[in-house]
């Protein structure tokens, strides 16, 4: 649910608008009944590039009520429909992509839709897709997911953790044919982000965070999850609102450092996430409502994040060898000025130190800068 909206002549009209995951409901007698009106079809929810971008263009975008999954090979200019099986030619509805570089430097596409995962070793050519159960003793309904993240080791060891609305955090071991809840994570809010170390393999560390502004963490691959900064992260405003976001270091085994954006600005911790220090830079402090927050590929060299701050643009800031912000640069403040366009995803090129790419997602056009976002141009959009 988001904000409730009631009208301005409600005394007159009985009329509510209440915004929902689904659409945009309306009450014309005072919330007795509602009804569902069509929200705008084809909106963006995922986008991820080739872990090879530089010398492939490949891209991958999920939609909701659209193509589903859509496939790029000439780095968004034009799109294609994935081979996911979809028999009846229905509009599908999906959620998150991850493109994983195996071992081999082949790499893996992992996708969701409700109550299906599915895989890919052709950049989304073909699919081999597994059905999600219901959990009856949580809800009745199909899951419903919100995000996905894959071990790094995905080729061998199968693991995925899968975010969703009510049912908090699945993980899988062997890729769908048995599933776990992780009961440490509430259910009574959607998860909205997470995160899995690089060095997964060893330290089995992963992050996930939630829309009541709560970060939780696992040390041994699932098997526990325990609330971290409680005192130390702190949201501001309807709990059932207080959007996060996590992300980890690409140096996290030897750096520690993890990042969350809050809608009270970033936070920091430099110990794995056992202890957190609020961001006090102006760009990025206590008056930022964070939407995403990812490193630099090229992290360890250029000490480069980048922030997407709701209404401010996307931002590059660097760091220092503490994890605090030092400078800043809005690298889409034109964009906001003279077109009125604010991203609702961003991803960083896995091959940024060679092509200085950054890809956003706006309503209506994919945005692309080949130059670290000193400029941008527009490509295409996987629905049109």
């Amino acid at each position: 649910m988001s904000d409730l909206q009631i009208s301005r002549t409600y005394a007159t009209d009985k009329t509510i608008f209440l915004p929902v995951f689904d659409g945009l409901f309306i009450s014309r007698n005072g919330g007795t009944t509602w009804l569902q009106r069509q929200t705008r079809m084809g909106l963006m929810t995922g986008l991820a590039l080739s872990t090879s971008f530089n010398s492939d263009q490949d891209m991958i975008a999920t939609t909701y009520v659209g193509r589903g999954i859509a496939i790029s090979a000439n780095g968004g200019t034009t799109w294609s429909t994935s081979g996911w099986p979809n028999p009846t030619g229905r509009k599908m509805n999906f959620f998150d992509s991850q493109v994983v570089k195996n071992p081999n430097g082949s790499q893996t596409v992992v996708s969701a839709t409700n109550s299906y995962i599915g895989s890919s070793n052709d950049f989304g050519g073909t699919w081999t897709v597994k059905f999600v159960p219901r959990f009856l003793a949580i809800d009745p309904d199909l899951v419903t997911f919100t995000t996905l993240r894959a071990s790094p080791n995905f080729t061998n060891d199968k693991e995925i953790y899968l975010g969703s609305r009510f049912h908090g955090v699945l993980h899988t071991k062997d890729f769908g044919k048995t599933w776990r809840l992780q009961r440490g994570v509430p259910l009574d809010h959607p998860v909205t982000s997470i995160a899995v170390s690089p060095n997964y393999i060893n330290d089995r560390t992963a992050f996930v965070a939630t829309r009541a502004g709560q970060v939780w963490r696992t040390q041994d691959g699932g098997d526990t999850f325990l609330r971290v900064g409680a005192s130390s992260i702190v949201s501001i405003g309807w709990v059932g609102q207080s959007y996060s976001w996590v992300a980890v270091s690409p140096q996290f085994a030897t750096d520690n450092l993890v990042i969350v954006g809050t809608n009270n600005g970033i936070y920091r911790s430099t110990d794995g996430g056992t202890t957190w220090t609020k961001e006090t830079h102006a760009s990025v402090g206590s008056n930022a409502v964070v939407q995403q927050v990812e490193f630099s590929p090229n992290f360890d060299t250029d000490r480069n994040i980048f922030v997407n701050v709701r209404g401010k643009g996307l931002f590059r800031a660097n760091l220092n060898g503490a994890g605090a912000v030092t400078a800043s640069q809005n690298i889409t403040l034109s964009l906001l000025e003279n077109e009125n366009i604010q991203f609702t995803e961003f991803q960083i090129s896995p091959t940024y130190a060679v092509d200085s790419t950054i890809v956003g997602a706006a309503r209506k056009n994919i945005y692309k800068s080949t130059n670290g976002g000193l400029t941008w141009a527009v490509a295409g959009f996987p629905d049109n």
